[in-house]
């Protein structure tokens, strides 16, 4: 678990780090091999066996100064890159780690923090947490502002007070009961490689890709060491998103796109991605989806995009969709794309009703879309959170209004209800499946009212529990009650 004194810094970084408790977000994930599993437990990283017994943190994982937030496997199972939150109660413990020029940004704007709190509270006047103060001004840059913040209060206590003079309980809210509570608040980002050695166990091998940018959403190339990460847009805030390359190295970096959404995915020989992007400049519902080249047959990165046949990358539209969801796309081992859609054609007569939003596969390489044949009811509205097979055959479902999860055949499009809802509950977690046939997901133990970490196996009634030997608490979060919940969209 994590540590005490770790702890009592969690609700200063609850709004900084963007931790959505509305989402189903990946909390248990097997490897491809289905041989462990890496499960975030209140932001430490721990790993299962096959049976889903937990084995402990990686060795070297640092855990009083770090808190996990995601993780990506690669394609043999044998590692996965961590995204985690690096904690420090002093400036100087962090800046040699970020690259120059975000540290030097950092620095500069805490000479300014006075002056821009000054002006923020004229305009927005006073509020119970300086955190939406701060976010008015931030737009994609709240980890350079906060971090600025507490520099200053290192630095200039008495300026940054002086200037909330006109805002008394935002000041209390950050001033803290001694000096080291109001400066220990420096983070950044940073991704960490975790190998599995040849006696089993896991250690953390090197961290890369220290940034005051967070990640949204990142996948591991299946074919080569480069990974694919989502980062929220600077100038687009949370509305857009920037989509770059690494080497598992650090070696080396770049960038695939710009103002696009956060949802991609691997092509299946690793070489290249699709992504899901806003038609123009806009942030609507309307989206592209785009297949992106970027390596070349050795890994390496391709020429800039430039005239079709020079070699350089290349972008391809595939398809047009509406998704009025959160943005998800997966890839087929044979290369097709699903995505979800709401049918229909604009425009539309005013008051009609809206069909429901349905599954969709279009080749990778571009041709004709068609439609997964699922029965009126066995989709929900809230179609952006889904998860496929290893072998494409199959997608559970579940969404963000109930903890119903369905899984769905792509080929026949028939549904099958493995966890039916209970009123009030809400998924907070996505399904990961074990293997093609074996799906785990979260679902509610009416006896005490907690989660439990479930194996659903195709051919066999009863379910597995995975989790009832964890230590009490760690599937805090991953269900949410709550009384005025919604009726489920997922029937059987």
């Amino acid at each position: 678990m994590l540590p005490l004194k770790t702890r009592h810094l969690i609700p200063l970084f609850v709004f900084l780090l963007g931790l959505c408790a509305c989402e189903p977000k990946e909390r248990a994930v097997w490897s491809p091999d289905g041989r462990s599993a890496a499960v975030m437990i209140e932001h430490e990283l721990h790993f299962t066996d096959e049976k889903g017994d937990l084995t402990g943190p990686p060795t070297g994982a640092d855990t009083d100064r770090t808190l996990v937030e995601k993780v990506a496997w690669s394609g043999d199972g044998s590692s996965l890159v961590v995204h985690r939150i690096r904690l420090a109660p002093r400036w100087e413990e962090l800046s040699p780690l970020l690259p120059t020029a975000e540290a030097e940004r950092v620095e500069a704007v805490a000479a300014r923090i006075p002056e821009l709190l000054r002006s923020a509270v004229v305009f927005h006047g006073d509020r119970d947490r300086i955190d939406p103060i701060l976010d008015r001004l931030a737009g994609g840059e709240n980890e350079l502002l906060h971090n600025a913040l507490h520099l200053a209060l290192a630095k200039n206590r008495s300026a940054v007070a002086d200037a909330l003079t006109d805002a008394p309980k935002a000041w209390r809210s950050i001033a803290g009961k001694t000096e080291e509570e109001e400066t220990a608040g420096f983070y950044l980002h940073e991704l960490a490689l975790v190998r599995r050695g040849e006696d089993g166990e896991w250690k953390v091998a090197e961290t890369f890709g220290h940034s005051l940018r967070g990640i949204v959403s990142m996948a591991i190339s299946p074919g080569f060491p480069v990974l694919a990460v989502s980062r929220v847009d600077r100038a687009g805030g949370e509305k857009g998103h920037d989509l770059e390359w690494i080497h598992l190295d650090g070696s080396a970096r770049g960038t695939i796109a710009t103002r696009v959404s956060p949802a991609f995915s691997w092509m299946p020989d690793g070489r290249g991605l699709v992504m899901l992007a806003p038609v123009g400049t806009g942030q609507g519902p309307l989206l592209r989806v785009l297949r992106r080249d970027l390596l070349d047959a050795e890994g390496r990165p391709l020429a800039e995009e430039g005239e079709e046949g020079t070699g350089g990358v290349r972008t391809r539209e595939l398809a047009l969709a509406i998704q009025p969801f959160a943005p998800r796309l997966a890839v087929l081992p044979g290369g097709e794309v699903l995505f979800a859609s709401q049918p229909g054609s604009l425009p539309m007569k005013g008051g009609e009703t809206v069909r429901q939003p349905r599954l969709y596969l279009v080749p990778g390489e571009g041709g004709e879309i068609r439609e997964v044949p699922t029965g009126e009811g066995a989709l929900p509205m809230d179609l952006g959170y889904f998860v496929l097979s290893p072998d494409g055959r199959r997608l559970a479902v579940v969404e963000s209004g109930s903890d119903a999860v369905a899984v769905i055949d792509l080929a026949s499009g028939a549904s099958e209800l493995v966890s039916g809802p209970h009123p009030g509950w809400k998924c907070r977690s996505l399904p990961s499946w074990k293997s093609s046939d074996e799906l785990s997901f979260a679902a509610l133990d009416p006896a005490t009212g907690t989660a439990r970490w479930l194996l659903w196996k195709e051919g066999e009634e009863e379910l597995i529990s995975l989790s009832d030997d964890w230590p009490a608490g760690s599937t805090a979060g991953w269900l949410e009650y709550k009384k005025e919940s919604e009726p489920p969209a997922i029937t059987p």
